[in-house]
Order: structure tokens, then C-alpha cells, then sequence
């Protein structure tokens, strides 16, 4: 395969059988169900994926635009696989210690793990992260325009969720292996974080309301960065974005409360995402996420913010829009307790009790205590029931 990909398709520009070996390979692996060797038989196919497909992907030349996204997509399948299906035990990454990534010695690959060396790459910047990385940075808008205007613009938008998502298995797996192979290799938000452009990408996608798993990656990926990076809504505020990022999370949480679709699994609730990310910020060093999606004034004290949601735009203007309404409840029930423990948790917080308090002694949000009331009411009733 590697001489057919190498001498024969790259030659004409064109890879049918590349993509299809790859298909295949990747169907065949996915129906595995002994994984105790946690993928090592696989580790010449993960190699040849690896150096030979995905890493000279972007430089190659092609007949048909279609064929670089399968191409991509056939590779981004297979690194999600291998994410997917094999974990990594401290064991592991002990006897790996002293390997520093896809080896082309014999030996070294008998004992190399193809999820270890995936997330090993993305910890020091190689191949695979600069790839999958260069896709996510096409950005929002180009997505949103190739969708629509070019033949490719589905398979182009299915790397992007898939670049998205194999990020988060990435992260949910680099602390570890950072404790042993420091400073070889650094968690993901250190690597990140050498180009501010790179968060950026991953938060704008919130607004790619094509498909909600993109939405839903985006916010996971702002909930990991926003408990990693302190200064992250600094960086924000100096690269001019941050408005952009509260109007965009605005707008996104208001689509979900105006959506008529029973959502079944709650982990693929945007809605909840967002109102999950707004609580599990609030205690976080100021100013965190929280204040800023919620539009406390972040360039002073916070709590001495005026919060004005009927001018301003954001997260807290639809969250009270919306428990003064309390429409559907049969669809936004969850998203309704979410709102109200927010709103609990802002009253105790000693930064954002103050603000929030003279918010809701207006005249405008006297519904909230009735509100608060009612709700207490109908789970005391629940309870007796």
C-alpha cells in the first residue's frame, strides 16, 4: 500500500485505494473485540496512517478536491478509534517512558502503543496536532461558506467534528502522561497557548449551528480550557474576540430554548453545556468565563457591576427572559432547574451576590421570587406525592 500510495496514486492524483484500504481497515479494527493488547498488533497500520497518509496529506496534489477529505476522514476515523477504544494505564506510560514518538525501529514498535503515540504527538506539536489543527483553523466562516458553496463542503464539515472531538479524548488523557514526560512533553493548553489564534478557532464553532456536535464540542473544549487557563478571559479581551464569544453563546442558548425537539440525552443538550460550563465557573479566580458570558464587568471589580441584561446581549438576558416566561416546560424543564440553580449559585458567590441581588429586586424581576416560590411549591408536592 505504501508503494501503490506513494508511486502510483500520489502520480496521478488520485487515491481510491488508499481510501478504501483505509476504510476497510478502519471497519475491521472497530468490530475488534479482544483489546488486551490495547492495539499493539495494530501499531504498522497506525504507522503507515501515521507517516504515509495524514502527514503529507495536506501537501499532496489531487485531481478531485473531494478525495483530500476522504482522505483526511479516513485517517481522523482511525486516530478517533484508537482514542476511543484503548485507555492508558500508568503502567503503560512507564514503559514507554524513554520513547519519544512513532519509531521506525522494529523493536521499539513491538513495544509502542498507537494511542500513546497519538497523544504524545499532539503533547509536543507534531504531525498529527499541526494537521488536525490546520483543519479546526480553517475557522467558522470558511466552514459555514465551503458547506454550502463546494462538492466537499459535508465531508469537510464531518473532519472538522471529528478534529474537535478527537481534541477532547486528547485532553482527557494529557495530564497524565504530562506528570512522567515533563518537559518533553506538556499538557495540551501549554501547546495551545503558544498561539492564541488556536483557542480561538476551537470557541468560535459555538456558532456553527449546522450541526449541533460541533456546538457541542466547542463548549466541552471552552469547559476544559476555562478550568486549565487562568488568564482565559484576558487572552480573549486582548485578541478582541470577547464579544464575539458572549453574543455567540447568547445567541446559541437562545436557539435551544426556542427549540421544539425533545432532546433525550441530556449529554448532548447545548443548552444544559452552556448552563453546566456558567456553574462549574463561578468559584473560579476572577474574571472567569462565568462573568464574562453573563456580562459582569471584567475589566474591573466584579462585584461592583451594574448588570444591565435589557440592554446588553447575553447568557443572563436569555436565562431571565426565559424563567420569566417558563415556556414549554415539557421540553426546557431541565434547562429551567439549571437556570434557577445558576441564578442560586451567582446569589451566593461573595463577588457576584451583590450585583445579582439588585438585579433581581427591580421591578422588572419581581417575578423571580414568585417564580422561585412556585418551583418550591411543586417539588414540595412532588415530594408528598
Amino acid at each position: 500500500m505504501r508503494f501503490e500510495l506513494n508511486e502510483v496514486e500520489a502520480r496521478r492524483e488520485s487515491y481510491p485505494s488508499t481510501i478504501s484500504f483505509l476504510n476497510l481497515v478502519n471497519a475491521l479494527i472497530a468490530e475488534e473485540r479482544n483489546i488486551s493488547d490495547k492495539g499493539r498488533r495494530f501499531m504498522g497500520i497506525f504507522k503507515f496512517v501515521y507517516e504515509d497518509v495524514f502527514g503529507p496529506f495536506p501537501q499532496r496534489a489531487y485531481a478531485d478536491p473531494r478525495e483530500k477529505w476522504e482522505l483526511a476522514l479516513a485517517c481522523l476515523e482511525h486516530f478517533h478509534m484508537v482514542l476511543r477504544m484503548y485507555d492508558i494505564k500508568d503502567d503503560d506510560i512507564y514503559a514507554a517512558f524513554n520513547t519519544s514518538g512513532p519509531s521506525t525501529s522494529n523493536a521499539s514498535v513491538e513495544k509502542q502503543l498507537p494511542v500513546l503515540e497519538l497523544v504524545k504527538d499532539f503533547m509536543c506539536g507534531k504531525v498529527a496536532f499541526r494537521n488536525i489543527m490546520n483543519i479546526i483553523l480553517m475557522g467558522v466562516d470558511t466552514l459555514i461558506n465551503e458547506r454550502t458553496t463546494q462538492t466537499y463542503g459535508i465531508l469537510l464539515e464531518k473532519a472538522v467534528h471529528l478534529s474537535l472531538e478527537i481534541f477532547i479524548l486528547v485532553m482527557e488523557r494529557d495530564l497524565v502522561l504530562a506528570d512522567v514526560f515533563r518537559p518533553l512533553y506538556q499538557p495540551l493548553e501549554i501547546i495551545l497557548s503558544q498561539n492564541h489564534r488556536q483557542i480561538i478557532s476551537f470557541l468560535e464553532f459555538v456558532r456553527y449551528d449546522y450541526l449541533p456536535q460541533i456546538q457541542q464540542c466547542s463548549i466541552k473544549i471552552m469547559g476544559i480550557l476555562s478550568s486549565r487557563i487562568v488568564g482565559l478571559v484576558q487572552l480573549l479581551l486582548k485578541e478582541d474576540v470577547a464579544k464575539s464569544v458572549i453574543e455567540d453563546y447568547a445567541a446559541c442558548l437562545e436557539f435551544r430554548f426556542d427549540d421544539f425537539q425533545v432532546i433525550e440525552n441530556t449529554k448532548d443538550d447545548v443548552g444544559v453545556l452552556i448552563l453546566q460550563l456558567l456553574i462549574d465557573n463561578i468559584y473560579r479566580p476572577a474574571p472567569n468565563i462565568t462573568h464574562l458570558l453573563l456580562r459582569f464587568d471584567v475589566n474591573g471589580p466584579i462585584e461592583r457591576t451594574v448588570l444591565k441584561p435589557k440592554s446588553h446581549y447575553s447568557c443572563l438576558k436569555i436565562i431571565l427572559d426565559n424563567l420569566e416566561k417558563v415556556t414549554k416546560p415539557d421540553i426546557n424543564a431541565l434547562l429551567h432547574e439549571f437556570s434557577f440553580q445558576l441564578m442560586y449559585e451567582l446569589c451566593l458567590d461573595p463577588l457576584t451576590c451583590g450585583p445579582v441581588m439588585d438585579l433581581l429586586s427591580t421591578t422588572k424581576y419581581q417575578f423571580f421570587s414568585k417564580a422561585c416560590w412556585d418551583h418550591r411549591c411543586f417539588t414540595t408536592s412532588q415530594k408528598e406525592q
